[in-house]
């Protein structure tokens, strides 16, 4: 699958933007496969913790500044019966409770499953009040890059500093692949979603889940597109919204009606060139909630910005690439990319190792180069999975998870 799809004649007119350096850390995750994707998603956790999904069905947390990690088997490879086809046990999506508790709780997904478990440090309870891990933790400025790197007998990863309990296991939820799991902001509700179908659970039980949409209806009448992302809204409790591969973010609210109500839609247009070549390729891979009116949008090679009080009208366009007829020929077509945010500035990857950074309060963008991966057109190169939490960026390659401490804003 990994192999360069086009050269420099893929980033046609490529712009040179302000292309400058993030000094990124990393470690790598313990799992020996050269040829697939070794991240399914990542998600931050606490401080300066992280949640990576992997393809093996493994759960790995790590504290990267107390050099703590642990390796929790979240799912293994599974047989549908009714469907008769395998269940792979890659983490597909996942998200936890927003408190700051001894434990927390973490809902995971594969392709047809999700559990719900409690993770913890291993401390007693007086360790966590007197909030003895941090007593020598040093500030992530001033971690050096031989703490990662250094060469000794064991590796500073390999013993496990965490335990866990499984909560809840519910088998064959979905019909179709589990793209998502998002929590409300009171941790009260979890909703679910395929390439077809969103369902609403209470978080606390799983017990059986309610269906709130279902595209079926709308693929009858001759449309043919999937959903891509499903979340709930940071910043309203009731309010969640999906994207589609039609180039849709439809917002729906729980609270108007039984099996929650549209009540707007954004749409990301297809747009050509003077040659009549596309210039943007309108399936959303992803989006967020930037504040209470404005959400964000990416593309394969665009960030949209909406307004939901004013939905036909774009606040912003941004390009990250020019791209001409080949990518249509390739694999490349169907690669998807998360986005994140950090007080109006958005952090997304790219397939040459580089990170765009866009300021939506400036109307600002940039792209930051990556240390550690190279600055070709690869599938190998890409970025998809990033995230970020207490202002440190995490994002993944392959097998490796890069980090680094965002400067404050101005």
């Amino acid at each position: 699958m990994f192999g360069i799809f086009g050269n420099s004649s893929f980033l046609k007119n490529k712009k040179e933007i302000n292309t400058n350096i993030f000094k990124f850390k990393s470690f790598e995750l313990n799992i020996k496969n050269s040829f697939k994707e070794k991240v399914g998603c990542i998600a931050s956790f606490r401080d300066e913790e992280i949640l990576v999904g992997r393809e093996d069905g493994i759960l790995q947390v790590t504290n990267i500044n107390a050099n703590k990690t642990g390796n929790i088997e979240i799912f293994k490879k599974d047989f549908d019966l009714l469907d008769n086809e395998n269940i792979k046990e890659c983490i597909t999506a996942m998200d936890c409770t927003s408190d700051n508790s001894i434990e927390k709780t973490v809902f995971l997904a594969n392709e047809k499953n999700i559990k719900c478990i409690k993770i913890k440090e291993r401390m007693s309870v007086i360790e966590w009040m007197q909030h003895s891990k941090y007593k020598n933790r040093v500030s992530l400025q001033n971690t050096t890059q031989k703490v990662f790197n250094q060469q000794t007998n064991t590796n500073i990863f390999d013993k496990t500093e965490y335990e866990s309990k499984t909560i809840f296991n519910v088998g064959c939820v979905h019909k179709y692949l589990i793209n998502s799991i998002s929590l409300n902001v009171s941790n009260e509700f979890l909703i679910s979603s395929d390439l077809l179908k969103i369902n609403l659970w209470k978080s606390d039980r799983l017990e059986q889940s309610f269906n709130l949409v279902d595209i079926k209806e709308k693929l009858d009448c001759g449309s043919i597109f999937v959903i891509n992302c499903t979340k709930f809204n940071a910043y309203n409790d009731t309010v969640f919204g999906y994207c589609t591969s039609q180039g849709q973010v439809v917002l729906n609210d729980i609270k108007i009606e039984p099996k929650s109500s549209e009540i707007c839609t954004f749409d990301v247009q297809e747009s050509r060139n003077s040659d009549n070549e596309f210039r943007m390729i309108k399936s959303i891979s992803d989006f967020v909630f930037l504040d209470e009116y404005k959400i964000a949008t990416r593309t394969l090679n665009n960030i949209s910005i909406f307004d939901i009080r004013h939905t036909k009208n774009k606040l912003k366009n941004q390009e990250l690439f020019d791209v001409d007829s080949s990518i249509f020929s390739s694999d490349m077509i169907y690669e998807k990319f998360k986005i994140s945010h950090q007080n109006g500035i958005l952090y997304t990857g790219t397939l040459t190792g580089e990170i765009c950074v866009f300021n939506t309060n400036k109307m600002e963008f940039n792209k930051r180069k990556v240390n550690g991966i190279e600055n070709e057109l690869q599938i190998e190169n890409g970025i998809k999975h990033i995230c970020i939490k207490e202002g440190t960026l995490y994002c993944a390659n392959k097998d490796n998870i890069f980090y680094t401490r965002l400067p404050p804003n101005k």
